[in-house]
């Protein structure tokens, strides 16, 4: 994807100064990301640039994650196969359970 040209572009310094963060930390968000996402930059003349939608996309809050759909289907053939091992042990009944002294 190619860097609109109307888009606004900040500094790595800029945007640390806007943030109040340290300039490491803008270096890190884009060499190493945070949760899974990296800050993109562009190179201009030699000069790192973070474009002011890529910032914005950087810093929306992130989507709650759902699990994975077949989890629980996982779940329940490795609960199965740990019966069928007699590892797990089945939980007791209720009417099994010891009474209270009075």
């Amino acid at each position: 994807m190619l860097p609109n040209s109307f888009d606004e572009r900040f500094s790595l310094n800029e945007v640390s100064k806007n943030l109040r963060v340290h300039i490491a930390t803008v270096w890190r968000w884009t060499l190493s990301g945070v949760k899974g996402r990296k800050l993109r930059t562009v190179l201009v003349g030699g000069r790192r640039f973070v474009l002011q939608s890529d910032l914005a996309k950087f810093l929306a809050p992130e989507e709650p994650h759902s699990p994975a759909p077949d989890r629980d289907r996982r779940a329940d053939i490795a609960g199965r196969l740990l019966d069928a091992q007699g590892v797990r042990a089945k939980a007791a009944p209720k009417s099994c359970s010891p009474k209270q002294a009075s």
